[in-house]
């Protein structure tokens, strides 16, 4: 036991390494444990807990590996990491701390593979400077109601993250907030239940979303502001309280292949200035709009689904600049015309197949957009046509994401991704993503899955499936 130390509890330092086994680090004045310079040690079932400094506090160019440790009830940070840090961290407990869970500044480089970090009084994870972090198969949560951590995971200045197969759920103020020039990459995550954002991207910052599901978030699943940038593929925006994706002030979006579904304003909503390219959606079921292009926001809208929603399928309005086609705009409940536009609305309308088109010509007819080849559907085959672009639009996810939404009769929403996918065509999608990011740095290898990483895992409702079984033909393919 390292206890009650008007210092802290332990240094290791210079090149010193070593393993620490099942170790208490207790109230010590500073922090429990002091890592420095180029020091090397392994922990390995610990307890740090109550100490005045910090929990572990790590410095210079030291590189600690992390093991089934518990820090906890420790004041400022559980886990402080600064200068040229490169710590690991392997199924971690970081609970309860009186301050941050983990707090990376300077070049500090971490990975955190299944780790717990909840309940603590301030962020779970805040990342500043130019500090990067990979976190895989970890959870951030709350901690409950009366946790005092209002925010998952908070991104500044030039910081860097890859997140994968993680769960970040139930904070007030957002599960995950990105500012600055912030660049992320999101892979097969959870982002759940928030009093605020599931995700909020701001300032200049950048992020790529990929098979990620954000789902039960009260003001929106996802909101982008100010100049940010994001590419979102195959992932899931669902039953959200406001709008499941709402892009505002001057950001830029690229949204394919994914699912936007029963939400409570409306699916996908474009104001201020705000420039979007969506394509192979599928937006169902809000209570209101499914797309909203708002004020002088642009867009443009190819090969979406759009349909089931409470009001029009699309709405106009402003001085919004757009360019719709191909696309399949269908009623909803009530008796709303699919297609709602505000006389001042301009651009193309070319080759889209709209329910009730022959009834409301007139009325979707605005002296600056131009309307070309509108594909009419009755209301009797409206039905017939929605199966059938389903199908076409998993047809087409499928070469990008195998992936698979089913709506069960029970209203729940279930989002599979078959075990057999392989990593490395993860990373080709990635990379064509990267593409699409203005000013995003290629050689940080960092932010990239290993090519030899783990496949992807079926998300169900929540659950795991454990397998899956072959196809007939002996390929991967599920039956």
């Amino acid at each position: 036991k390292f206890f009650d130390g008007k210092g802290g509890g332990l240094v290791v330092h210079e090149q010193a390494a070593g393993s620490f086994l099942r170790n208490s680090m207790s109230n010590n004045q500073h922090a429990g444990v002091g890592i420095m310079d180029e020091a090397k040690p392994v922990f390995v079932g610990n307890v740090v807990t109550g100490n005045r400094s910090g929990g572990i506090v790590l410095a210079g160019k030291c590189c600690p590996v992390f093991f089934d440790d518990v820090i906890s009830g420790n004041s400022f940070a559980a886990v402080g990491v600064k200068e040229h840090a490169e710590p690991m961290f392997q199924r971690v407990m970081i609970k309860g701390n009186q301050g941050y869970g983990v707090l990376m500044q300077g070049f500090a480089t971490g990975v955190f593979d299944e780790c717990t970090i909840e309940d603590n009084q301030k962020s779970g994870v805040c990342l500043t400077g130019q500090a990067q972090m990979r976190m895989d198969f970890s959870s951030i949560g709350s901690g409950g109601q009366d946790s005092l951590q209002k925010v998952g995971l908070t991104m500044y200045d030039n910081t860097r993250l890859h997140l994968s197969e993680s769960k970040l759920l139930d904070h007030k103020g957002g599960n995950l907030v990105m500012r600055d020039k912030s660049k992320g990459s999101l892979w097969s995550n959870m982002l759940l239940d928030a009093d605020g954002a599931g995700l909020v991207v701001q300032g200049q910052s950048s992020v790529m979303l990929y098979g990620n599901v954000f789902r039960d978030c009260k003001v929106s699943n996802a909101v982008f502001l100010d100049t940010s940038q994001v590419v979102a593929k195959g992932n899931t925006f669902s039953n959200s309280r406001g709008a499941g994706m709402i892009l505002m002030d001057s950001s830029t979006a690229s949204v394919a292949h994914n699912s936007i579904l029963s939400n409570g304003e409306c699916g996908l909503r474009c104001v201020g200035q705000a420039t979007l390219e969506a394509y192979c959606n599928r937006i169902a079921n809000g209570q209101y709009w499914g797309v909203s292009l708002e004020e002088s926001c642009k867009a443009q809208l190819h090969t979406n689904l759009i349909h089931g929603n409470g009001s029009a399928a699309l709405h106009l309005s402003a001085t919004s600049e757009c360019n719709v086609s191909h696309n399949t705009f269908l009623k909803g409940p009530s008796d709303c015309h699919a297609v709602v536009a505000a006389e001042d609305a301009r651009g193309v309308f070319e080759e889209n197949a709209v329910q009730g088109w022959c009834e409301m010509d007139e009325v979707v007819a605005p002296e600056n957009l131009d309307i070309k080849t509108t594909i009419h559907v009755t209301d009797q085959d409206a039905e017939d046509v929605a199966k059938a672009a389903i199908d076409a639009l998993a047809m087409a996810a499928s070469s990008v994401t195998r992936r698979v939404v089913v709506e069960a009769p029970s209203q729940m929403v279930f989002v599979g991704l078959p075990l057999g996918m392989a990593w490395d065509r993860l990373v080709d999608v990635g990379e064509a993503g990267e593409q699409e990011l203005e000013g995003y740095d290629h050689k940080t290898r960092f932010l990239e899955p290993d090519a030899g990483g783990p496949p992807a895992n079926i998300v169900l409702s929540g659950s795991r499936l454990e397998t899956l079984e072959e196809g007939e033909d002996g390929t991967d393919n599920p039956t």
